[in-house]
């Protein structure tokens, strides 16, 4: 008996010491990778930014879409007006005015179609950034693991 108490008593004294490193060697772990993990935390944050963003983006694309639809809906109400009026009449300053009226929509469209294009290549950034952003997120956490 006393021979497995000093076996116990040694198994015990080296199951101690072992703890004592694992425990020093966890303090330096979470140590080492604290910046990764207040990184990771930038990152999501950034990344639920960019995703408001990107929500914000589409719907106001979803406005600009609705718009010009209206205003081509209008220039095609004033091709039809400025057709049957300019068969009605002969005098031409109708005419000209309607055609005046027609060019102040198409630059009209022109200019909401800059507009488009403008929030469309920014919506895309914004969704490049995203995937950049959670790609670096993904490869940090496979670093920690």
């Amino acid at each position: 008996m006393p021979e497995v108490r000093s076996k116990l008593e040694k198994t015990s004294d080296e199951l101690s010491r072992l703890m004592e490193k694992i425990s020093g060697k966890e303090k330096v772990i979470n140590k080492n990778f604290a910046h990764i993990v207040e990184e990771y935390r930038g990152h999501a944050e950034e990344l639920k930014e960019v995703k408001q963003r990107s929500t914000q983006l589409s719907e106001n694309y979803q406005k600009q879409q609705e718009i010009l639809l209206e205003i081509t809906e209008r220039l095609e109400d004033v091709q039809t007006k400025m057709n049957i009026k300019g068969n009605e009449k002969t005098d031409t300053s109708p005419l000209v005015k309607i055609r005046k009226a027609i060019n102040d929509i198409r630059q009209e469209i022109q200019a909401m179609e800059i507009r488009l294009g403008v929030v469309n290549n920014t919506l895309l950034q914004a969704k490049i950034r995203e995937r950049s952003n959670t790609d670096t997120t993904k490869s940090n956490i496979d670093r920690i693991n």
